[in-house]
């Protein structure tokens, strides 16, 4: 079976259509979610496969690197995050996500993201809250639903690694297109950022 690590990006949809079996209720919920890229970063991606799927260093990435790793939910909201902010493209180039998300990895010491769709600056109480939030020590990933929750856990160690990884991770092939060049990655920011001050409407 051909390396996923040592496949060009050119090539990169075509490995995933021709060696990794669809599972189709999870490539709904893949659809809806807009959580492709990180499928990669998931063992539960290839679940009721017909055999065994083997991915190279992207699955086994967690057996090499046990335990700790940052929360599976913090690496699921970058990657909605990379996607929102780079592309919101729904047929986007694999290589580009998969490359933006691993440079976001490599930066988690400067992570500073956050929604506002169900909690904003206007309030003042809320306002004061996630001020107080969003200077803590990075990453900070707040949940969409939840600034009380920082998703990217408190171990820095654990993001160390991950970081580690990613960054031998970029030096692979299947971030090169035919003719060798490197895959750019979508201009994401490492940090959102906020008002200073409530901000009252």
């Amino acid at each position: 079976m051909v390396n996923l690590s040592s496949t060009p990006a050119c090539e990169l949809d075509r490995f995933i259509k021709d060696h990794l079996p669809a599972d189709t209720s999870f490539h709904a919920e893949l659809r809806a979610d807009i959580d492709f890229i990180c499928a990669f970063l998931k063992e539960r991606c290839f679940q009721g496969a017909a055999h065994p799927v083997r991915v190279s260093r992207v699955v086994m990435c967690k057996e090499k690197l046990g335990k700790p790793l940052p929360p599976q939910y913090a690496l699921e909201l970058l990657t909605v995050y990379a996607w929102e902010s780079g592309s919101r493209d729904c047929e986007f180039n694999t290589a580009q996500g998969f490359r933006t998300v691993l440079e976001l990895v490599t930066k988690y010491q400067w992570l500073r993201i956050y929604w506002t769709l169900y909690y904003d600056f206007r309030n003042k109480k809320v306002s004061d809250y996630l001020h107080k939030q969003l200077k803590k020590t990075r990453p900070v990933i707040l949940d969409p639903a939840d600034p009380t929750r920082n998703v990217a856990g408190s171990n820095p160690l654990c993001w160390r690694l991950l970081a580690k990884e990613a960054a031998s991770w970029l030096q692979c092939p299947c971030f090169r297109t035919c003719d060798m060049s490197l895959v750019h990655s979508w201009e994401v920011l490492t940090k959102v950022e906020f008002p200073q001050e409530c901000v009252l409407l």
